[in-house]
């Protein structure tokens, strides 16, 4: 959508902003990087377009999402998205609902419930240890290793709610 009229701000990061992508339409997005005349947007979607024509884009007036309680951040601060807890990212900057961080794709935007606190020595890459050999008779044979840790953070569904393990009273 060209600018038409009155003279629209400057777009920064973390604007939410209607931006074209890939000729299909306008569709709502974060602004993750400002360049001469471009921006690089995030759409809520999932889907990313770099070197859009900042002259295309135009703030988005609508509904936001509802902030949700998330990390406490700080710019220039290294966190992992809960799903991939090994890659670290830095953020960049950052809202009371999303952060734009920087990582091995370049600027996203993220909600901030998505994010956790990096950690170089994170072991949840590392396989369960295995069960040590048990030689005598139990019924426990055929009992399940534990595949999630009491405490640890994990998602939930298609939409990633944030849960903690619990153990069951």
């Amino acid at each position: 959508m060209a600018r038409s009229g009155a003279e629209q701000p400057a777009l920064r990061v973390l604007h939410h902003v209607t931006a074209p992508y890939r000729g299909r339409g306008q569709f709502v997005g974060i602004v993750v990087s400002v360049g001469r005349g471009t921006v690089d947007v995030h759409f809520r979607d999932g889907d990313f377009a770099a070197g859009v024509d900042a002259a295309a884009v135009s703030l988005y007036t609508g509904r936001r999402p509802r902030a949700s309680a998330g990390l406490p951040l700080a710019e220039r601060m290294r966190v992992a998205l809960l799903n991939q807890p090994s890659t670290p990212l830095v953020v960049v900057a950052y809202d009371d609902a999303y952060a734009v961080v920087s990582g091995p794709d370049g600027n996203r935007a993220y909600q901030r419930d998505m994010l956790r606190a990096f950690d170089d020595h994170d072991s949840s890459e590392d396989q369960a240890p295995a069960t040590p050999m048990d030689d005598d008779d139990d019924d426990d044979e055929d009992a399940p290793a534990p595949q999630l840790a009491l405490g640890e953070t994990v998602m939930v569904g298609r939409v990633g709610h944030v849960a903690t393990v619990e153990q069951v009273p």
